[in-house]
């Protein structure tokens, strides 16, 4: 087995090992803030078909000047973009397969929602439960809900409370020693920094509480993604994210190694209408799924607006965490 092979079936296994585990497999690729949002704002630019139009575009963008080594063989300085777009190629389908098989609960999205829950007013202070209250309760519903335990927005409670918690425990030990003088700025910094962890607590609180009543909503008033049983599909985002996988792997390879790698890079871009074609049948099996009218392309439509979602959410919750 060469070494690429090796670092195929390496990568592979990691990423196998993590597709029901997105938090694990974001610090695997090294997803930057950055990468989320410019990942949504080309989903909100694929207004003919939704996030197979976004994941063709990322093969493509990818591909084109690695085909260009044909002509110039010094075509490319560097690949790091390309690793760059292989890593996000690898995470949307593995983030829309987790929609598709339910393992991520669905966003509201604007236009779908036929009856709505009343939320607090913004600045009713006094309709806003305290971060304790908010624990208690969403450990009650993880009790009595056990499934719970995986939403993405229990996970994002528990990891603001923890974060909480050390800022906390910082603050108290580092104050004894703290001059008199500077002791006002110090507090006001961990201040605003507690002011924001529990804005996200109750932010990430409010989703949960929309999810857990949408949910209930009659069949009829279910969201497009929602009426259909999307389990059929499972084997072929798998298959659309081992092979980005696979270009992935390919492209690290030739950006660390360098040299002997031409070849090698012009043979995985001549592989481009292979991997384009897993985009056809996808929208082919939407096709079977809703068969009258274009359903089929309104549900692409439908998971690039819930992809768009998660990486605006995602670049929202992890900024802070890695600054």
């Amino acid at each position: 087995m060469s070494d690429l092979d090796k670092q195929i079936a390496g990568d592979w296994y990691e990423i196998r090992s993590t597709l029901d585990d997105p938090d694990t497999l974001i610090d695997h690729l090294e997803i930057s803030p950055e990468e989320f949002t410019g990942g949504a704002k080309q989903l909100r630019f694929s207004v003919d078909q939704g996030i197979i139009e976004y994941k063709g575009s990322l093969i493509h963008t990818m591909m084109a000047p690695l085909k260009s080594l044909k002509w110039d063989s010094k075509a490319i300085t560097s690949l790091e973009r390309e690793v760059r777009l292989a890593a996000m190629a690898v995470l949307t389908p593995a983030v829309q397969r987790l929609f598709a098989m339910k393992k991520l609960r669905l966003y509201s999205v604007r236009g779908e929602e036929i009856e709505e829950e009343p939320k607090a007013a913004e600045g009713d202070k006094e309709n806003v439960p305290d971060v304790k209250t908010i624990v208690a309760e969403v450990q009650e519903m993880v009790r009595q809900k056990p499934d719970l335990r995986t939403n993405s927005e229990v996970k994002r409670i528990m990891a603001q409370l923890k974060y909480y918690n050390t800022e906390l425990e910082k603050m108290r030990s580092l104050e004894p020693n703290i001059p008199p003088e500077k002791k006002e700025g110090f507090r006001k910094n961990f201040q605003a920094t507690f002011r924001e962890i529990v804005e996200k607590i109750r932010g990430a609180y409010q989703t949960l509480i929309d999810e857990e009543f949408k949910e209930n909503r009659p069949a009829e008033n279910q969201p497009l993604l929602k009426r259909y049983d999307f389990s059929s599909l499972d084997n072929l985002f798998r298959e659309q994210v081992r092979n980005a996988a696979r270009i992935y792997s390919t492209i690290e390879f030739a950006r660390k190694e360098r040299f002997q790698m031409r070849e090698i890079l012009i043979e995985l871009a001549a592989g481009e209408p292979y991997y384009i074609g897993l985009f056809s049948r996808e929208l082919e099996m939407y096709k079977k799924l809703a068969p009258f009218g274009d359903d089929n392309v309104k549900i692409s439509k439908a998971f690039g607006e819930q992809a768009g979602r998660y990486f605006d959410r995602y670049a929202e919750w992890v900024r802070p965490m890695k600054g």
